[in-house]
């Protein structure tokens, strides 16, 4: 018996307590099913899993071999009985019926490459009989098809470890940024020339991230909000994520770029900080100004309003006052151009001239002021002691 690579690349990979929970029942029951083998050629099928296992520990298994015509054949009933399995992600299951639609519609005379057109010369035979097997929408058989050549195209490049965490859901990414990583034949050349390094990728895919949701890392504030900020704290002393073009506007006294890196230098005075969205450079420079601001200092970080994020409750936690943006903020880069973001924006305010940043602010978008919103709460809550306390006092005198 022996591995083959492709083969074994079909093979989803298992969690580590679901790999786990196997050894421990295979130690406890001894190895039930039989391995299934193809046979002829002695490659496994199914069971490597457990083959790996039963071979480390020495525990007894047995085979059963199925004849096969040829390679296809064998990848299509691999494909075929991953199907049959209950604990498949999303991702899985949505590649394996992506396959075998590229197959049946191979084997029907249809084109086995990406189609281009939107399916609309497709088999639609093929798709309808897929899409009545497994209870989906032809539409949605197309998809996984799309999808499946996009992870293969990943795959061929970065190698089987990267396919097995997008299909697991253990690398989290929607289908557009998978698409986006797919479609990129530059990219992939060059992570052909830096010997599939995974770092690179996770840099890559951050990268798409904060393009597709944040606009591009050097994308500029405008002008009006600059001002705005100049106005609530008097001065903006420190830009400590800018560019040479940004300054242009901003004007700081001081300030540090990707290349002077910002990060490993002191905060001082005003501050106005729009950092880079990807993650988790997000994360750090939000940290570093939440764990610098010193009292009576200033200070106004923009970023998208991903309320779901951790960094932002720590931010708004913080911050004396919060302006939720009215529409867009449609940043401009250095060559000019106005960017589209998807999503909209946030200013928070952190100092002592919260009114100050109502005034300037509050044309923007509405204004949250959460000092004052837990005063209020905390009033009410002693008010309600009080009420209590008092009621409880006056049953006692009535007695």
């Amino acid at each position: 018996m022996f591995i083959d690579p492709q083969f074994k690349s079909h093979i989803p990979a298992l969690r580590d307590d679901e790999k786990k929970t196997l050894e421990e029942s295979l130690v406890r029951d001894g190895c039930r099913d039989p391995l299934v083998v193809w046979q002829g050629t002695n490659a496994l099928l199914d069971g490597h899993n457990r083959y790996e296992i039963c071979r480390r520990l020495n525990i007894p298994f047995k085979i059963t071999k199925i004849s096969l015509p040829d390679r296809d054949a064998a990848l299509a009933w691999i494909e075929d009985n991953q199907l049959g399995r209950r604990n498949l992600t999303p991702n899985q299951f949505a590649y394996f019926v992506g396959r075998k639609y590229k197959r049946q519609k191979k084997a029907s005379g249809g084109r086995a490459d990406r189609d281009f057109s939107g399916g609309k010369n497709d088999h639609p035979k093929t798709a309808e009989s897929i899409a009545k097997e497994h209870g989906l929408t032809e539409k949605t058989v197309r998809n996984s098809a799309a999808f499946a050549d996009d992870v293969d195209a990943i795959a061929d490049v970065a190698g089987d470890e990267v396919k097995q965490k997008i299909l697991s859901g253990e690398e989290r990414m929607t289908r557009e940024i998978i698409h986006e990583l797919a479609t990129d034949r530059d990219y992939l050349e060059k992570y052909k020339r830096l010997d599939n390094d995974w770092l690179e990728f996770q840099k890559k895919k951050d990268g798409v991230l904060a393009k597709k949701w944040t606009g591009d890392q050097e994308s500029n504030t405008p002008e009006k909000y600059i001002e705005a900020a100049r106005a609530v704290m008097g001065s903006i002393d420190l830009d400590p994520a800018s560019n040479d073009f940004a300054q242009k506007t901003v004007k700081a006294k001081k300030y540090y770029t990707k290349h002077t890196d910002g990060l490993h230098h002191p905060w001082e005075g005003n501050i106005f900080l729009n950092p880079p969205y990807s993650h988790p450079e997000i994360k750090f420079f939000v940290d570093k100004l939440l764990s610098e601001l010193k009292p009576k200092q200033q200070a106004i970080l923009l970023t998208n309003n991903n309320t779901d994020t951790k960094f932002f409750h720590k931010a708004s936690h913080q911050a004396s006052a919060i302006c939720f943006t009215r529409g867009r903020i449609n940043f401009i880069k250095p060559d000019g151009q106005v960017s589209s973001p998807t999503n909209g924006q946030v200013f928070f305010y952190f100092g002592e001239n919260t009114k100050k940043f109502i005034e300037y602010f509050d044309e923007f978008g509405s204004i949250s002021d959460p000092w004052k919103s837990k005063m209020i709460a905390s009033a009410k809550r002693r008010l309600a002691q009080i009420q209590n306390f008092l009621k409880g006092k006056g049953k006692t005198h009535g007695k």
